[in-house]
């Protein structure tokens, strides 16, 4: 995610970024489907078998998007990136965070305040109607997608879930976007006035986390999402420079930082623990990580 301040765009290729989350033709996705309705049956006669459990979520990785207009992924098995990309959403803007659903599609909104929906595996973009009607300081803002059902992630990709945004300026307030009609509900502030550049990341059972840049160096929260109440707070001891973005992955989490205009790091951090264990670099000079996302699929344990 990249830091605005005033909500501008970076400048000179080298801002500060607030990290944190499949349409065909001209439709855009939406975020549950229609269930079929099991027909009426006779009580006296046989009784059908129970539905199939419905299937299991994609394998999860982690997305990343880059400075650059590079769409990335990060598989936490291996510690590896791999390409998917190049992002080619129609604006003149840049990206400012995504955030990755349980189907395939990422939303991503741009510094311009467009937001996007974007195909996990081609990099494929399309507009969505979302138009911000919320002021300056929700123009841009950190993403993350919860499950509403709780059930530990092993709802299938079809479960429900909500998209929460978390804006930018003081003070930071927690809001919801409806992914069928593209609207925007502003909720209560997150915290005090002075935590600002909240990053978003969810779970499948219905947990909510942020990372902060300001006060700096900035923590792990956990919030609630009905109240926006910081629930919990880690110090985590890491400055995240310009660009910054995390994921949750079995009760821990990936943090992506930039220190320097070079290369992004990637670190593990252990709540329990408060453990923060250096993984890799970015697989080249100039990787400049500005958002990641996971979805809800991803283990907890």
């Amino acid at each position: 995610m990249t830091g605005t301040g005033s909500g501008g765009e970076p400048e000179d290729g080298a801002s500060d970024v607030f990290g944190a989350s499949d349409a065909t033709g001209e439709s855009i996705p939406e975020a549950g489907v229609d269930v079929p309705v099991a027909p009426d049956h006779d009580a006296s006669g046989p009784m059908d078998s129970p539905p199939p459990k419905p299937p299991p979520c994609p394998d999860p990785l982690i997305y990343l998007a880059t400075l650059y207009g590079e769409l990335w992924s990060f598989s936490p098995k291996t510690n590896t990136f791999a390409d998917i990309a190049p992002l080619a959403c129609p604006t003149g803007s840049s990206l400012f965070a995504l955030a990755a659903d349980r189907r395939g599609v990422a939303y991503a909104v741009y510094y311009s305040g467009e937001l996007f929906a974007l195909d996990m595996t081609s990099g494929a973009c399309h507009a969505t109607k979302f138009v911000a009607t919320h002021g300056p300081n929700f123009l841009q803002f950190g993403m993350g997608f919860v499950a509403n059902g709780g059930d530990g992630g092993g709802g299938g990709p079809d479960e429900p879930e909500t998209l929460y945004v978390s804006s930018i300026g003081t003070p930071t307030r927690l809001g919801i976007i409806d992914t069928k009609a593209f609207s925007l509900t502003a909720l209560a502030q997150i915290g005090p006035e002075s935590l600002t550049g909240v990053a978003l990341s969810g779970t499948g059972d219905g947990r909510l986390f942020g990372y902060y840049n300001q006060p700096s160096p900035g923590d792990l929260i956990q919030l609630d999402p009905a109240t926006s109440q910081v629930l919990q707070d880690w110090p985590v001891g890491l400055t995240q420079g310009q660009a910054w973005g995390f994921a949750f992955w079995k009760e821990q989490f990936y943090l992506f930082t930039t220190t320097d205009n070079y290369r992004s790091r990637v670190h593990l951090f252990d709540p329990a623990t408060s453990a923060l264990t250096f993984v890799t670099d970015a697989k080249q000079l100039g990787s400049i990580i500005i958002s990641a996302t996971v979805s809800t699929c991803a283990p907890l344990k």
